[in-house]
């Protein structure tokens, strides 16, 4: 059970990652630049802007490192072998 979760974290991080990255790419192709559309204020704090494909590649980060803290090497080993 942890090694068929463990391989939809690992399929979900790997997709995440390529799609943010690609979506980004495509961005500085069509564009020159990337394009990003997300700005976000609270008071006089500003966060820097960012775009739908930096929020993926961040949660395909956030996913590796939660497969490397909670499904560690040695569990997938002693599944595989």
């Amino acid at each position: 059970m942890l090694f068929a979760a463990a391989g939809v974290i690992d399929l979900a991080q790997e997709f995440t990652q390529s799609g943010g990255a690609v979506g980004n790419l495509v961005d500085r192709i069509n564009h020159g630049y990337v394009v990003d559309f997300i700005d976000v204020y609270y008071g006089d704090w500003h966060w820097p802007a960012f775009n739908l494909a930096d929020s993926a590649i961040t949660c395909g980060v956030i996913l590796l490192i939660l497969d490397g803290l909670f499904f560690s090497s040695s569990a997938k080993t002693s599944v595989e072998d």
